[in-house]
């Protein structure tokens, strides 16, 4: 199983893709546009099976998982102070190793 996460942005997603050792396989920044879903997919053909988690799939990111969904794929929601909190702790640990 291959997790793809998503960090969209009013102009830009980026996604990154970990496998199930939890290790960085492939990360891709798309123009969020119309055409962003076929360029993901395409890009994350290989990745099989996958599981999209989506920062904000309710609210930013909104209108990119009901796009993946509506192709049959799996999305999940990252709620967003989660990943804000996922950030604060991974710069408090760089701080300290510093």
């Amino acid at each position: 199983m291959f997790i793809i996460g998503i960090d969209p942005h009013k102009g830009s997603h980026t996604a990154a893709v970990i496998d199930r050792d939890e290790q960085l396989v492939s990360e891709l920044s798309v123009q969020a546009d119309r055409r962003q879903r076929d360029r993901l997919l395409r890009w994350a053909a290989p990745f099989a099976p996958r599981l999209w988690a989506v920062e904000g799939a309710t609210g930013v990111g909104a209108f990119l998982a009901q796009q993946l969904v509506g192709a049959g794929e799996t999305v999940v929601d990252v709620p967003a102070v989660l990943c804000d909190a996922s950030a604060k702790d991974a710069r408090n640990a760089t701080r300290s190793a510093a």
